[in-house]
């Protein structure tokens, strides 16, 4: 049988209660109608702490916000320079494509001057071969057709050379025993004489044929003898000046140019009144 628990403790518990219930009821009564500032003071408090963190998340977003936006500016702005940079170098690049291709040109448009000037060179020197073969050959064939008029081979061809030349009024002869590259002896009947001295340099010895064929042509245009020597020794005077020797062989010489002479011993015949002499008598005519 257990033992009875003890009376004490048990009422000193029951008081407890009531003394906490009592407290509890004081409590109330000072916080009823006629007491409600320390509830409303305690509200303010917890209102306004919830608006400064309000505040704080909007200035937090705020910041994010600027950082956003000063972000995407300078994206914005990297953008544009890099796109600048390559519009930069499109131009760049187009204008170094252009410089080449101008570079090309004009290499290519000196290169085509080069080849023509290079055609244009081997042409010339082609004509001017073509134009050697052909003196060769026409002096060959010259040399072949030209009759043999003297002993000497070179006089022959210089005066089948001589333009429009008129067989049957010279006979010429090689010798050297006048002293002279030539002479015309007109004394004979039917036709000059002329001698031609084979000391004559090849150089010249068209010039000295064509120069004695001039005082034939003379002869046979006025006859030969005494009586047309006075004659046309008087015109060539009247025309050509000076004495009777220089007139006569101004009148020489004067032919021998118009017939393709390169050197003359007495005159260049630049007095156009002398030329005309000259043609007149080429063409059979007397002065």
């Amino acid at each position: 049988m257990r033992p009875p628990r003890p009376v004490r403790p048990l009422l000193a518990a029951a008081a407890a209660v009531a003394i906490s219930a009592t407290a509890l009821a004081g409590h109330a009564a000072t916080t009823g109608p006629g007491s409600g500032h320390s509830l409303g003071v305690l509200a303010a408090g917890q209102s306004t702490a919830a608006t400064d963190r309000h505040e704080t998340a909007l200035a937090r977003e705020a910041r994010e916000d600027a950082a956003r936006r000063a972000a995407a500016d300078a994206a914005r702005v990297r953008s544009e320079q890099a796109r600048a940079a390559a519009r930069a170098a499109e131009r760049k690049a187009a204008q170094q494509a252009a410089a080449r291709k101008a570079a090309a040109y004009q290499a290519a448009r000196r290169a085509a001057q080069a080849k023509a000037k290079a055609r244009a060179v081997a042409r010339a020197e082609a004509a001017a071969a073509a134009n050697a073969r052909a003196a060769r050959s026409a002096a060959r064939a010259a040399a072949t057709a030209a009759p043999a008029r003297t002993s000497w081979p070179a006089l022959n061809r210089a005066i089948a050379a001589i333009p429009g030349y008129r067989d049957g009024i010279a006979r010429w002869h090689v010798t050297s025993r006048f002293g002279h590259y030539g002479i015309t002896d007109a004394n004979q009947p039917g036709a000059a004489n002329i001698y031609i001295s084979p000391t004559v340099p090849a150089s010249k010895l068209y010039s000295v044929a064509a120069h004695e064929y001039g005082h034939a042509v003379v002869i046979a245009n006025y006859g030969t003898g005494y009586g047309p020597y006075t004659r046309y020794s008087s015109d060539m005077v009247r025309w050509f000046g000076g004495t009777t020797v220089t007139g006569l062989e101004r009148a020489a010489d004067c032919i021998a140019l118009r017939l393709g002479a390169t050197w003359t011993n007495y005159t260049g015949c630049g007095d156009p009144h002398w030329q005309e002499g000259a043609r007149i008598l080429l063409r059979g005519g007397t002065l």
